[in-house]
């Protein structure tokens, strides 16, 4: 079957289906400026998580005690 079908495309009797182009004026623009909202929406998250990872990382730092430092366990 699969034969009979690759020697039909090839003799024209069977045509693929056309690829889709994008679409034009306005339509394009929009669908750019939605995919543009939805990459900056995601960079908003991403910049957000970090903002909490950096916090989260100060504080244990600032509330860390002198004991538990390897500075500290040489010196005792």
């Amino acid at each position: 079957m699969l034969s009979k079908w690759r020697k039909d495309v090839r003799e024209g009797l069977i045509r693929g289906r056309a690829p889709k182009a994008p679409p034009s004026g306005p339509a394009r623009e929009i669908a750019q400026l939605q995919a543009l909202e939805k990459a900056h929406a995601l960079l908003q998250e991403k910049h957000a998580l970090l903002k909490k990872a950096i916090r989260f990382c100060s504080a244990r730092k600032a509330t860390r005690s002198p004991s538990s430092t390897p500075s500290a366990r040489e010196s005792a």
